[in-house]
């Protein structure tokens, strides 16, 4: 299992979770927001991706750390852009 956090210069985080399975799961806003956003270092695919509370962004992190699962208590996008 995996998580991977990039920051946009908002602070806002992209969120992915990979399984040991080749399953991938983006964190979801529910803003519906399909644009692409800037990051740090890479591209958001889009808008909805992002995650723009710091408090979530650390339940999340600490939930995979002590679980290795993504959080259930969040909503996510299951990745189909391949």
């Amino acid at each position: 299992m995996a998580l991977e956090v990039e920051f946009s210069e908002e602070r806002s985080a992209f969120i992915g979770w990979l399984s040991g399975e080749e399953d991938i799961f983006y964190f979801d806003n529910g803003s519906g927001d399909k644009e692409p956003v800037n990051l740090l270092i890479n591209v958001c695919p889009e808008g909805q991706m992002l995650c723009h509370d710091a408090e979530i962004i650390r339940d999340i992190v600490y939930y995979f750390c002590e679980t290795g699962e993504r959080n259930p208590k969040y909503e996510w996008i299951e990745d189909e852009f391949e």
